[in-house]
């Protein structure tokens, strides 16, 4: 259904709406378990946003593609990685 109503909003121009239908797609790909679909989807559908004026939809889009990037585990990593840089500069200008 989502698809048929993107393909109408496409043709007719819409792209504020057709960047929603893809959000939509995204979301309900996420629902079914597949990330990456998901994350490709709200990539179109912030390609869409970054076209358009409306700036708060293109932030939604931007937490969206992070939230469906995000994997369990590898945020806290990076953050204990970049942690331990910190440590590592400040004591060595000591």
């Amino acid at each position: 259904m989502l698809e048929s109503c993107l393909a109408v909003f496409r043709g007719a121009g819409d792209l504020p709406t057709e960047a929603k239908v893809l959000s939509a797609l995204a979301d309900l790909w996420n629902q079914r378990g597949d990330r990456e679909q998901a994350a490709g989807l709200e990539q179109k559908a912030l390609a869409v946003c970054n076209r358009l004026a409306d700036l708060a939809d293109r932030s939604i889009s931007h937490g969206n593609l992070a939230n469906y990037l995000e994997r369990p585990g590898v945020v806290e990593e990076d953050a204990h990685g970049v942690e331990g840089r910190r440590g590592g500069a400040a004591g060595a200008g000591r």
